[in-house]
């Protein structure tokens, strides 16, 4: 096939899955590196804490997981799969619009890139389409 042959429903719906595979990869590096040195120290004036992130990292790391099994899914043009992702492009969007006090411009960015995504899993074809 020729990329002419592929609806920009398609197109955008590889997008989203593309997205989700990448956001997936990142996010299960992100969750073992957190798990291999999970301890951190942080000074503050009142005195040194010392933090705990190994929930944080099987957190993130079994978000990765999800995220990469549903890219995969709307590549397969699974149905579940764009459900599950509108499901955590919707929470994305919400957490990033609850971070643009600490950072507004990746507050901005994040929740920009969350919409493509949304409007990528709304447009995307029927069963099948993308493999």
């Amino acid at each position: 096939m020729t990329s002419e042959s592929y609806t920009p429903q398609a197109r955008w719906g590889a997008f989203a899955g593309t997205i989700f595979t990448v956001l997936g990869v990142v996010n299960i590096l992100f969750g073992i590196s957190i798990l291999a040195n999970s301890d951190w120290i942080v000074f503050t004036p009142d005195g040194a804490w010392l933090l705990d992130f190994t929930a944080w990292g099987w957190i993130i790391l079994l978000v990765g997981i999800v995220q990469l099994i549903v890219g995969w899914g709307v590549f397969s043009g699974e149905n579940w799969a764009r459900i599950t992702g509108l499901v955590l492009a919707v929470l994305s969007a919400v957490s990033a619009l609850l971070s643009t006090g600490i950072n507004s411009t990746w507050g901005l960015a994040a929740f920009a890139l969350t919409i493509l995504v949304i409007f990528g899993l709304t447009a995307a074809p029927d069963e099948g389409e993308l493999g």
